[in-house]
């Protein structure tokens, strides 16, 4: 009823003062507020993207803002965002070796209540999301399997996922999903570091560029011992040039065999958790079941149960 309550002011535009909540809340449950506002709070965040902050102090009004790296939101104020979803979708991507068979997503999908052809509460038709929304706005890529028989389709990140998130922030996305940090996926981890130092390395160099040129502006500015004083500053630049290059190798380096190391460790036990989905994201998000089944019809009873036990 939180999350509800919530998700219609955020539509409205409308901040929410905390003695709404409490009263959507009831006296009966008013000793557990505390608890019932967190939970409602996580929900929001993991699957719309929405951070729940206190706006005014004075009158203890809550909003909802937009938390995650990505701009993906709702084609108009009054729809809800698809942040949430997005960032687990690319999570799944992620997982499945930068690229996931179409089934492989729907599969997900299935487990929170999401089917192709049924119409959902929250994210509308799906396939036309998939295949059509977000590959428009940039952040899916949808194509055809090379030289499948009969044809297959796979899903990969966008150039616009590539340019506002990184692996790393979907990687803690999925590590609050299963309640632990991102180290402990030893090889997701490994690569999103490798992703990292790839992204920092042509600012880094840019960075260096600038600094080099400052060097040698102000050394030219000084006038005196002129050719000394270039030679200096540009076996200064060369070394410092040097320094970071092994560094950035020795890290780089670390980085691919850590993921190496991950890949080439227990083969077999890899092999069998390959199709394999973290055993928290059911939990995480089942109350989807709940907001879907209304108009989705597929909600069994014990569904139903299921999607009330991991929202509770």
């Amino acid at each position: 009823m939180l999350v509800q309550l919530l998700l219609e002011k955020h539509s409205s535009g409308e901040p929410v003062p905390r003695a709404a909540l409490q009263k959507t809340v009831g006296r009966k449950y008013r000793e557990h507020f505390p608890e019932i506002f967190r939970c409602a709070a996580e929900r929001l965040e993991l699957v719309f993207g929405l951070e729940l902050r206190e706006v005014d102090a004075r009158s203890q009004s809550y909003a909802l803002v937009s938390k995650l790296g990505l701009a993906a939101a709702a084609t108009s104020t009054r729809e809800l965002p698809k942040t949430g979803l997005l960032m687990t979708l690319l999570g799944v991507i992620f997982m499945k070796g930068n690229r996931a068979a179409e089934e492989d997503i729907w599969e997900f999908l299935h487990m929170l209540g999401v089917y192709e052809g049924r119409w959902h509460l929250i994210f509308g038709e799906p396939r036309k999301l998939l295949t059509q929304d977000l590959v428009r706005q940039g952040y899916l890529e949808y194509r055809q399997v090379p030289a499948s028989d009969p044809p297959r389709h796979e899903f990969l990140w966008g150039p616009r996922a590539r340019a506002e998130t990184s692996k790393m922030q979907v990687l803690q996305v999925l590590a609050k999903i299963n309640d632990t940090v991102p180290s402990c996926f030893p090889e997701l981890y490994a690569e999103a570091l490798l992703d990292q130092e790839e992204r920092a390395g042509p600012r880094a160099s840019a960075r260096g560029a600038s600094a080099m040129g400052a060097s040698a502006a102000a050394a030219s500015a000084m006038g005196a011992s002129a050719a000394a004083t270039t030679a200096t500053v540009r076996g200064a630049s060369a070394a410092a040039a040097s320094a970071w290059g092994a560094s950035a190798a020795a890290t780089t380096a670390t980085a691919r065999w850590a993921l190496a190391s991950a890949r080439g460790a227990s083969a077999a036990a890899a092999a069998a958790t390959a199709t394999a989905w973290p055993p928290a994201l059911e939990a995480a998000l089942g109350f989807l079941r709940l907001q879907g089944g209304a108009r989705g019809g597929g909600g069994s009873s014990s569904g139903l149960q299921r999607g009330g036990r991991s929202t509770l």
